[in-house]
């Protein structure tokens, strides 16, 4: 007897679940800098902003929060360590597996699949979606929203970030709208990192070209990204003579990054400068927190 199409084992929504998790784990063993924010001067900072957030508006102490796309879980510890008990949800078994390196007390750990999870109807009182909704399709990021409306109390809070495009126009915009479908703003935080961007990728170019141009690989896959001009520029910078001359600039970059990386003066400082020169055109992350938007009646 074959079973209903639900449960089949090979329906196309397990096997856009499969891959789905295959693509996040590939993603989180390339490019963990991306995704774990810890890696970075510029993630450990969004942790800081996000938690402040969260900590000056409501009490932690037995506070139930689902972690949806949690990662390695900075800020899944960072609240059960002041109080809170986490259900803390990603797709990705390599990130879940570095969470689990750490002290598990009070946290409870889901492999799962965004938009849709498992977890029980108005269970929470505080839902984070912290820098994870850029990583859903387009397509499925209302269904995201709708998700977290279910599982959040009709009185608890939710929190969403994600970093904006500092080259498109009305990017925070089209994020508030989205938001504004299930959620009223209590209040934003947000970030103005623009200078800090422009200088890190400046000083990261000798690298990713040097890089490209000994590892044919990690080349193809680069231009496979690219089209246009971006990939003609990267295809000459990749090739002699000039990735020569990248590999003679690359170790003198290296520690002018690793400095960057490490201060949070000259973080805040590029952040004035970004504000000062280029001011809404420099926004590069935006923090959410808000609460369910109330039905009117007429």
């Amino acid at each position: 007897k074959s079973l209903p199409p639900a449960e089949a084992p090979f329906s196309k929504k397990s096997l856009e679940v499969e891959a789905t998790k295959a693509h996040f784990d590939r993603l989180w063993l390339r490019t963990p800098e991306k995704y774990d924010p810890l890696k970075t001067r510029l993630g450990k900072e969004r942790i800081q902003r996000t938690f402040h957030l969260i900590n000056s508006h409501m009490d932690l102490k037995n506070l139930r929060v689902a972690d949806l796309g949690c990662g390695s879980g900075a800020l899944t510890c960072m609240l059960r360590d002041h109080g809170a008990t986490v259900d803390a949800l990603d797709v990705s078994s390599v990130a879940l597996q570095k969470l689990c390196q750490n002290n598990l007390e009070n946290i409870k750990v889901i492999q799962d699949c965004l938009p849709d999870t498992r977890l029980q109807d108005k269970a929470y009182d505080l839902v984070l979606c912290a820098d994870v909704i850029g990583d859903i399709p387009v397509k499925l990021q209302r269904l995201l929203l709708s998700e977290s409306a279910r599982i959040l109390r009709s009185d608890g809070f939710f929190l969403c970030s994600t970093p904006i495009d500092i080259f498109s126009r009305n990017a925070l915009q089209h994020f508030s709208k989205i938001l504004s479908t299930e959620f009223t703003a209590l209040v934003w935080d947000i970030s103005y990192h623009r200078a800090f961007l422009h200088l890190r990728n400046f000083l990261q170019t000798p690298s990713e070209f040097t890089k490209a141009y000994q590892n044919l690989s990690y080349r193809n896959q680069e231009l496979n990204e690219r089209s246009g001009l971006s990939r003609l520029w990267f295809t000459l910078n990749t090739r002699a003579p000039l990735s020569y001359l990248w590999k003679y600039f690359s170790p003198i970059c290296k520690p002018t990054i690793k400095s960057l990386d490490n201060s949070r003066r000259i973080l805040l400082l590029l952040e004035k400068v970004s504000r000062l020169i280029w001011n809404q055109s420099a926004i590069s992350h935006a923090i959410f927190l808000g609460k369910q938007r109330r039905l009117v009646r007429h």
